[in-house]
C-alpha cells in the first residue's frame, strides 16, 4: 500500500482530530509550494539577467572579430533591414565602440585603422538605408506632382484659346 498524505493522515490520527491534521499538512505543502516557487523564480530571474549581457571580449583581437563578424553580417542582410533592426543593430554598435575604447591604448596604428574601416562600413550601410528610403519616399512625391502638374495641364487645355486671344 501507498502512503499518500491522505491515507497517512487516516491511518495515524484519530477520527476527530483528522481535519486539524489535514489543514496543517496542506498549510506545510502551500509553504513547501511557496519556498519553491521563490527558489525558481530567483533561478529565472538569474539566468534572463545573465543571458542578457552581453559578455565583454576578452582582448583586442576578439573585439577586432567580432567587429568584422558584425559588419559583415550587416552587409548581407542591411537591404531588408526593419527599423527595429537597425534599432537593435545600432546597440551592438554602440557596445562594440565602447569595447574598443577600452582596448584602443593596447592596440596598433593597423588595428585601430581596421577597425576605423568597419566603423566607416557600418555608418554607410546606415546611410545607404537611409538614403535609399529617402530616395523612395520622394520618388512618390515626384510621381505625386507629376500626376497633379499632368491633371492641371489637362485641364488648361480644355480652356477655349479664343479666351486667351481675347486678352492678348
Amino acid at each position: 500500500m501507498i502512503l499518500t498524505p491522505t491515507v497517512f493522515l487516516r491511518q495515524t490520527s484519530p477520527p476527530v482530530c483528522r481535519g486539524r491534521q489535514e489543514r496543517g499538512y496542506k498549510r506545510i505543502i502551500r509553504h513547501q509550494n511557496k519556498h519553491h516557487m521563490k527558489k525558481i523564480t530567483t533561478i529565472l530571474l538569474l539566468f534572463a539577467f545573465f543571458s542578457c549581457n552581453q559578455i565583454p571580449p576578452l582582448n583586442k583581437k576578439k573585439l577586432i572579430e567580432r567587429y568584422e563578424k558584425f559588419v559583415t553580417e550587416i552587409g548581407k542582410k542591411y537591404k531588408d533591414y526593419s527599423e527595429t533592426d537597425w534599432e537593435e543593430s545600432d546597440k551592438n554598435f554602440e557596445y562594440l565602440n565602447l569595447q574598443y575604447e577600452k582596448f584602443e591604448e593596447e592596440m596598433t596604428q593597423d588595428e585601430k585603422s581596421k577597425i576605423m574601416k568597419l566603423q566607416g562600413k557600418y555608418i554607410g550601410y546606415r546611410t545607404k538605408d537611409r538614403t535609399n528610403d529617402f530616395i523612395e519616399e520622394w520618388k512618390d512625391r515626384m510621381n505625386n506632382v507629376l500626376d497633379k502638374l499632368e491633371g492641371f495641364f489637362e485641364s488648361m487645355e480644355e480652356e477655349p484659346k479664343d479666351t486667351v486671344e481675347k486678352v492678348e
